[in-house]
Protein backbone atom coordinates (compact mmCIF):
# COMPACT_ATOMS: atom_id res chain seq x y z
CA UNK A 1 0.00 0.00 0.00
CA UNK A 2 1.37 3.42 -0.87
CA UNK A 3 1.50 6.34 1.50
CA UNK A 4 -1.16 8.12 -0.57
CA UNK A 5 -3.59 5.22 -0.05
CA UNK A 6 -2.87 5.18 3.68
CA UNK A 7 -3.76 8.86 3.90
CA UNK A 8 -7.05 8.14 2.12
CA UNK A 9 -8.08 5.45 4.62
CA UNK A 10 -11.03 6.42 6.83
CA UNK A 11 -10.11 7.15 10.43
CA UNK A 12 -12.64 7.41 13.27
CA UNK A 13 -13.09 10.99 14.38
CA UNK A 14 -12.18 12.41 10.95
CA UNK A 15 -15.04 13.26 8.56
CA UNK A 16 -15.25 11.17 5.39
CA UNK A 17 -14.20 12.83 2.17
CA UNK A 18 -16.55 13.03 -0.82
CA UNK A 19 -14.52 10.28 -2.51
CA UNK A 20 -14.83 8.00 0.53
CA UNK A 21 -18.60 8.61 0.72
CA UNK A 22 -18.91 7.77 -2.99
CA UNK A 23 -17.30 4.38 -2.32
CA UNK A 24 -19.79 3.36 0.39
CA UNK A 25 -21.89 0.34 -0.53
CA UNK A 26 -24.17 0.38 2.53
CA UNK A 27 -25.53 2.80 5.12
CA UNK A 28 -23.21 3.63 8.01
CA UNK A 29 -23.03 5.74 11.15
CA UNK A 30 -19.60 7.41 11.35
CA UNK A 31 -18.20 9.22 14.38
CA UNK A 32 -16.66 12.63 13.70
CA UNK A 33 -15.00 15.03 16.11
CA UNK A 34 -16.93 18.18 16.93
CA UNK A 35 -16.39 20.98 19.41
CA UNK A 36 -19.28 21.37 21.85
CA UNK A 37 -19.78 24.61 23.80
CA UNK A 38 -21.58 24.27 27.11
CA UNK A 39 -23.91 26.96 28.42
CA UNK A 40 -21.27 28.21 30.87
CA UNK A 41 -18.84 28.73 27.97
CA UNK A 42 -16.62 25.68 28.46
CA UNK A 43 -15.76 23.77 25.25
CA UNK A 44 -14.97 20.13 24.73
CA UNK A 45 -14.05 17.96 21.74
CA UNK A 46 -16.52 15.06 21.38
CA UNK A 47 -17.23 12.39 18.79
CA UNK A 48 -20.69 12.81 17.31
CA UNK A 49 -22.54 10.39 15.03
CA UNK A 50 -22.86 11.27 11.34
CA UNK A 51 -25.29 9.13 9.30
CA UNK A 52 -24.46 8.26 5.68
CA UNK A 53 -27.28 6.67 3.68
Amino acid sequence: MTRKNEDASPRPGIALTAAQMAQLTSDIVWLVEQIVTYFEGRTEAVRAPEVHV
